[in-house]
């Protein structure tokens, strides 16, 4: 942080501790399993900050109804056709 005190507030909360959505890694190594804030780095050391990607939107939900279910099931060919597309 001593290089780059701006990013302090991207990734340490008000006491001090990595913020939950930053993983650190040291070497690949997690440093959440190591010594969290603490761990040492030795010259050679490779330091990865990777912060958390999350949220999106929420696909709405299915308003199928039994007479469409029936007419574009799975069993029809204009469901396996969307099927087939959908997959590719």
């Amino acid at each position: 942080m001593a290089l780059h005190p701006r990013l302090r507030r991207h990734l340490q909360d008000e006491q001090g501790r990595l913020r939950r959505y930053v993983n650190v890694y040291r070497n690949d190594e997690d440093v959440r399993h190591l010594e969290r804030e603490g761990t040492p780095l030795a010259a050679g050391d490779t330091l990865s900050i990777v912060p958390s990607i999350a949220g999106g939107v929420d696909p709405p939900p299915a308003r199928a109804t039994a007479a469409s279910a029936g007419a574009a099931g799975p069993n029809s060919s204009r469901g396996r056709a969307a099927c087939a597309t959908a997959g590719t």
